[in-house]
């Protein structure tokens, strides 16, 4: 069994895996804890596009750091949670984000910042009820509107766990910014925010004489002051004329597309192609979503790739390029998806 298709398992249960907590035998082969590094070796040396062997280092190196966040329940009790991170240039700045019971729920990304990889693994008993509770039957988010109990608290415990992830992760990245500077007392008047908090409207005014303790004032010369019925002569009597702006460039074209087929490829679970021949050149767009048995509406693409080209393709959700055309020429695009589900694809064409 290939590393490529031993994938969508090491994915979604690598904690599971490393805690000993699964072993999966396939084709008279056991994946354990004790093989678990073998399959990541081989994922490695064949370049493919997976997270599993960062979150795989987050565990075993021991450079990692290791993060206790203290989470209070609805029953008063105080419980733990577990985050590991780990720094390095080659990482994408993702979590993975799991329960005790090893199973990822979802990858958590940090769009300002980066070259970190990190782990979250929920530990109390309480906590990991409350957070099941909160996922769809897809097991792939955290929706405190899906907690019937106290939809309020539910908010509240997912908002307390995600600014503890962000303050944890700023303090993480800062220790490794040597350019960084710290005043003392600055954090009074500019506050950390979280995904889930507001924005800045408030300053606090008490705050700054104590922080802001010497300046230097910039003397800045006020232009004259123009008082009526004088003129005040131009510095430059033989000014240039302003350069004229460079022309817009032309707005490109989108071709026109009518028929879109997609269909999963044989023998490898989680992959699709999508096939079209465009009727105009042109630049395009795809919007894709699903139906099926195991989850229906949005999904997570990993990777859109052009086969013809290779050229990996942009992918913002559910839409995937855009990307350039040619009249009658048959264009391959080979998905792959975050979870092996099996999906009935509807592909159209967006802007």
């Amino acid at each position: 069994m290939t590393a490529t298709l031993l994938l969508p398992l090491v994915e979604n249960y690598l904690l599971a895996l490393f805690k000993g907590k699964l072993i999966v035998n396939v084709n008279g082969k056991a994946i354990s804890k004790q093989t678990l590094h073998t399959v990541i070796d081989d994922i490695r040396q064949k370049d493919i596009k997976s997270l599993a062997p960062e979150f795989y280092d987050c565990l075993t190196s021991s450079d990692a750091e290791e993060i206790p966040i203290e989470l209070e329940t609805d029953t008063g009790d105080k419980e733990l949670a577990k985050l590991y991170l780990l720094r390095s240039d080659q990482y994408h700045a993702r979590i993975s984000m799991n329960r005790s019971t090893g199973m990822r729920i979802f990858n958590k990304d940090r769009n300002s910042l980066k070259n970190f990889a990190g782990v979250l693994e929920l530990e109390g008993p309480r906590l990991n009820d409350i957070f099941r509770k909160m996922e769809p039957p897809a097991h792939d988010k955290w929706d405190p509107e899906l907690y019937k109990k106290d939809k309020k608290f539910a908010r509240k415990i997912r908002k307390a766990l995600y600014k503890k992830i962000n303050e944890s992760l700023r303090r993480f990245v800062q220790e490794e910014n040597v350019e960084a500077i710290s005043l003392k007392g600055l954090e009074n008047i500019l506050p950390l925010v979280n995904d889930d908090e507001p924005a800045l409207t408030k300053i606090n005014p008490e705050a700054i004489d104590s922080v802001i303790k010497g300046y230097k004032i910039k003397t800045i010369n006020p232009k004259p002051e123009k008082k009526k019925g004088t003129r005040i002569p131009n510095p430059d009597p033989n000014p240039k004329p302003k350069p004229k702006p460079d022309p817009k460039p032309p707005r490109k074209q989108n071709a026109r597309i009518n028929n879109i087929r997609s269909f999963s490829a044989a023998g490898a679970p989680g992959i699709y192609n999508v096939v079209f021949t465009p009727e105009t050149d042109g630049e395009a767009a795809l919007e894709v979503k699903a139906s099926g048995e195991e989850s229906s509406g949005s999904i997570e693409i990993a990777q859109a790739l052009i086969q013809s080209t290779s050229q990996n393709l942009a992918i913002d959700g559910e839409k995937i390029g855009p990307m350039e055309v040619k009249k009658g020429e048959r264009v391959v695009i080979q998905l792959k998806m975050e979870k092996p589900l099996r999906y009935a694809l509807e592909v159209n064409v967006t802007k």
